[in-house]
């Protein structure tokens, strides 16, 4: 099983409650920023979020998200946005993302990020958890947060091409390196 950013929450927390129905998930930097040593400071980040999201809608909300995530202005965003246009799908599936975007903000933005996974289950369970990381993603908050729950598993992270999304920038490296993860390479 992959799951990626809140998807690899949700995949954690399926893995710790039902290891019968996953042999293996790859948690792509699942944002549990819960185990950082600043989690006081990322939940009043969260609340913020969402009281912007409150007071003047989802793509603000989503923007301060992305700020202070690490998400937007990089150098990855920068060389995308000197791409040509994504093919067709790929527009669709944003189109679908855009269009949660306000159930994600009212009801997923803070379950997500205030999940802690059972780590102690985790470690202790039948489940192979590979916890995925961006090459070109350190220093953002999903990554850190992903590092920090390796390093409570004492698993290393596993290194996948791309950023927080790098299935979608680079879907064949990606699909690649997840296929070599799930074959146990």
């Amino acid at each position: 099983m992959l799951g990626s950013s809140g998807g690899a929450q949700i995949g954690l927390n399926l893995a710790a409650r039902y290891p019968k129905r996953v042999h293996t998930l790859v948690a792509h930097e699942p944002p549990c920023v819960q185990l950082l040593p600043d989690a006081a400071e990322n939940r009043a980040f969260t609340e913020g979020v969402y009281e912007t999201y409150r007071s003047d809608g989802a793509g603000p909300a989503m923007r301060k998200l992305e700020m202070g995530a690490g998400l937007s202005g990089g150098p990855q965003q920068v060389k995308a946005a000197t791409q040509s246009a994504p093919p067709p799908e790929m527009q669709e599936i944003f189109g679908r993302i855009m269009g949660n975007l306000d159930f994600f903000m009212a009801h997923g933005v803070k379950p997500i990020s205030f999940y802690v996974p059972d780590v102690a289950t985790l470690r202790a369970g039948s489940v192979r958890v590979k916890v995925g990381i961006g090459e070109t993603s350190t220093g953002q908050l999903a990554h850190r947060a992903a590092v920090a729950l390796a390093d409570r598993l004492g698993t290393a992270p596993v290194f996948f091409p791309g950023d927080h999304g790098g299935y979608g920038g680079q879907p064949a490296a990606f699909g690649e390196r997840l296929h070599q993860v799930l074959s146990g390479a």
